[in-house]
């Protein structure tokens, strides 16, 4: 997939051929996407794995060599063993909230420098060159900016209008246009939202042993 072949799609959707008639550019299409590509990524991230190192008798993970992350799923270590040894862990989230260190729930902290695998998620990639959302999870995606691009476009237009014949002028009536693109996005919205909620929960039940702290908690970690 592609996120030429998806706008596409996505069109086919909205009945909205990319022709001089197109209701939707390419770029309000991509906002819709771009934003239902974030919401979707906050309910199953992009899910990734890095091998990084840690400090002598410390018990913290460092993951600034880790670009955007915004969740922890799994650490393991030590490393190497089958099945994979996972330990719990808390993450420490730096001034802004993200996620910064991992620290090692562990009865002894590692002795030396030593390799700790960490499994992180962090927004899905929707371009022409790299596609990370899951075919599983294309229909989804679809539904959610399906809903963005019907809701953006809620707002009056001057298509589709009801003219009133005998008046002076031109009566115009937007309500019925805006109506019907609101009432499609709001339906299509909370699809999205209900079908994100049982993402979260199957995460929430693959998820092993991770707790976050505050920053005022993280101060205290030796």
């Amino acid at each position: 997939m592609t996120l030429s072949k998806f706008r596409s799609s996505l069109r086919s959707e909205l009945f909205d051929p990319a022709d001089a008639e197109a209701r939707f550019s390419d770029a309000d299409l991509d906002h819709a996407i771009e934003r239902a590509l974030t919401e979707l990524s906050r309910a199953a991230p992009w899910t990734r794995d890095a091998t990084l190192t840690t400090s002598a008798d410390s018990r913290l993970v460092d993951l600034s060599g880790l670009t955007d992350v915004w969740s922890v799923a799994e650490v393991e270590w030590p490393t190497g063993g089958y099945p994979p040894q996972l330990c719990t862990f808390m993450v420490l989230p730096t001034g802004d909230g993200a996620p910064g260190f991992v620290f090692l729930l562990v009865p002894e902290a590692p002795s030396a420098a030593e390799p700790v695998r960490v499994r992180w998620g962090t927004k899905h990639v929707a371009g022409e060159n790299q596609w990370t959302v899951p075919a599983a999870h294309t229909g989804l995606l679809t539904t959610g900016a399906y809903a963005h691009a019907c809701l953006a476009y809620a707002t009056p237009k001057s298509d589709n209008f009801r003219y009133q014949d005998g008046q002076q002028g031109a009566g115009v009536d937007t309500s019925m246009v805006s109506g019907s693109w609101w009432e499609k996005g709001s339906a299509a919205r909370k699809t999205f939202a209900k079908e994100l909620d049982v993402l979260r929960q199957e995460r929430a039940q693959q998820t092993r042993g991770s707790v976050a702290w505050t920053v005022d908690a993280a101060d205290t970690v030796r």
